[in-house]
């Protein structure tokens, strides 16, 4: 009997996978839905896996950690599920690989020191070196995977010397962005857990350390030409020390300052959700930093209010420098944790959230 892997498929041979590669011209693969219908139903945790009918599909995971020995980390890993059209990997267009084509991203700062450790890896179907079930979530690319059991997502992410192991588990219900959540109203699904327990493990020759903090989780499946029309998005996903979560997130157009589509919402400490108005809140860049390797310029602080919340708050960069530029996907973007500090309805709030922002080197869409 041959035997199967951890993940529920049988290991494959170099041979067979080079001569797939070569194949890979010949075969057809029945291209995703244009687009996705916001109205369907879902169920977790059957949707929690992969959906072979989507342009785009990521599970995305952040967090703060304490190792109980004075440091702190803060983390995003990220998987991503992508039918290629123009991204190039060793100068070789991506989809030659094998449609869809998966990648994973992840970068660890250590909040004591500034130091950052960072990765990306890639992997193609033909080579059977990635793989995404759809009867639960199991993704893996090469060695790095994600999966759930009884709710709790389990990840593993390697980078050169360090191994992270983590245990993620939901402190409240995962929260459906719909309809007013939805981007372009039907062209994207979007799923969130503001508020999860974390524990795990950082692994290193010399020693290992155990983890304890809070993270947060997406998933997020998209149509074909999602962004059409924007330069790029700004997000915000912010943890608030009361035991509540805001998120807000825009698509900005190509002027750079009106929004083609927006969404801010509030989870309270039942996990409960209030989506406002489009114009509800107004989030200005405050300062500016730019990279000294791509010249980017990127936002690094910021004032958000909701006048109709009477909340007005200040985000913050722990660190300037957040770029990233991935190899496969080839989108530069700024991802990093922020403090928050501020006034809702004349009490002090403060807390932390993690900010992304894409688009500001070059737009993400042509259209």
């Amino acid at each position: 009997m041959k035997k199967e892997s951890k993940f529920g498929l049988r290991p494959g041979f170099l041979i067979s996978g080079l001569l797939a590669l070569a194949l890979a011209g010949c075969v057809h693969v029945p291209e995703p839905r244009s687009q996705v219908d916001g109205k369907q139903t879902i169920h977790l945790p059957t949707d929690h896996a992969a959906h072979d009918d989507f342009a785009t599909e990521w599970w995305y995971y952040t967090g703060v950690l304490n190792d109980g020995l004075g440091n702190k980390y803060a983390f995003h890993i990220s998987f991503f599920k992508h039918w290629a059209t123009e991204e190039k990997r060793y100068g070789i267009p991506a989809r030659w690989f094998g449609n869809p084509v998966q990648f994973a991203q992840a970068v660890v700062t250590n909040l004591k020191t500034g130091e950052r450790m960072k990765k990306e890896v890639f992997g193609t179907r033909w080579l059977a070196t990635v793989g995404a079930r759809r009867d639960r979530l199991c993704v893996w690319t090469g060695r790095w995977y994600v999966m759930e059991n009884g709710g709790v997502h389990t990840m593993r992410v390697k980078f050169r010397d360090v191994v992270m192991d983590l245990h993620m588990t939901p402190r409240k219900p995962w929260v459906l962005h719909r309809p007013s959540g939805t981007v372009h109203q039907t062209n994207s699904i979007y799923l969130s857990c503001t508020r999860m327990s974390v524990s795990g493990q950082l692994k290193s020759r010399k020693q290992i350390r155990q983890l304890t903090g809070e993270g947060w989780a997406d998933h997020e499946m998209m149509g074909l030409d999602v962004a059409r029309g924007a330069v790029g998005w700004d997000w915000f996903a912010m943890q608030l020390d009361d035991g509540t979560e805001l998120m807000h997130y825009k698509f900005r157009d190509h002027q750079g300052t009106s929004s083609i589509q927006t969404m801010t919402a509030r989870i309270d400490k039942s996990g409960k959700r209030r989506i406002f108005g489009r114009g509800d809140c107004e989030v200005v860049p405050l300062a500016y930093w730019i990279s000294p390797k791509s010249g980017t310029r990127f936002p690094i602080r910021w004032k958000m209010s909701i006048p109709s919340e009477n909340l007005v708050c200040y985000l913050e960069a722990r660190f300037k420098d957040g770029e990233m530029c991935g190899k496969v996907s080839r989108i530069r973007y700024w991802e990093g944790l922020v403090s928050v500090r501020g006034e809702w309805r004349g009490k002090p709030i403060a807390g932390r959230a993690y900010v992304e922002l894409t688009g500001y080197d070059q737009p993400l869409s042509a259209n």
